[in-house]
C-alpha cells in the first residue's frame, strides 16, 4: 500500500490558510500519513499537544522549517528536518531572519510606494504595510502573497 506523505506546509505561523491542528485535520481527511510543517523561518507551530494530536489522527509528525537566506544573486529557502526543537539558539537565530525577511518587506513596499506603484498594484502595498504594523517583528498571522 502507498503512503501519502507531504513535507513541505505552511500553517498560519507563517504564510499559510490553517492552523496547526487544522493542517493534520486535512492531512487526516485526505490520507495523509506522514507530514512536516515548514513554516517559513521558525518552529512556534510545535508542542508536545500538535504531536499528541497528530498521533491521535495516526499522522507521523516530522518537525521542519523553511528557512530563508540569499547568495549574490536570489533569495534561498532551505528546509530543514528533525530539528532540536529546545535549542533556545536556534530559535533565537530563527528570530533575526525573520525579522530580517519583515524589514525587506518593508523596504519593497516603501519603494513601490516611492515609484507610486500604489496606482497600478495598490492592495498589496496596503496589505504589507498593514501586516508590518500590526505584526512587527513576528510571524503570526498570514498573508497572501501575489505574483
Amino acid at each position: 500500500m502507498k503512503k501519502r506523505i507531504d513535507l513541505h506546509i505552511h500553517t498560519i505561523v507563517s504564510d499559510g490558510m490553517l492552523t496547526p491542528k487544522e493542517v493534520i485535520d486535512e492531512a487526516h481527511r485526505n490520507g495523509v500519513s506522514i507530514i512536516a510543517i515548514a513554516d517559513h523561518d521558525t518552529v512556534d507551530a510545535y508542542n508536545d499537544e500538535l504531536f499528541e494530536y497528530a498521533k491521535s489522527k495516526n499522522i507521523k509528525l516530522i518537525n521542519a522549517v523553511e528557512i530563508s537566506t540569499k547568495t549574490k544573486k536570489a533569495g534561498v529557502h532551505v528546509l530543514g528536518y528533525n530539528l532540536d526543537l529546545d535549542n533556545e539558539e536556534f530559535k533565537e537565530r530563527l528570530k533575526k531572519v525573520r525579522n530580517a525577511r519583515h524589514n525587506y518587506l518593508r523596504d519593497v513596499a516603501k519603494k513601490l510606494e516611492e515609484a507610486r506603484a500604489e496606482k497600478i498594484i495598490g492592495e498589496p502595498i496596503k496589505l504589507i504595510n498593514s501586516f508590518i504594523e500590526d505584526y512587527p517583528g513576528e510571524t503570526s498571522k498570514s498573508i497572501p502573497v501575489w505574483y
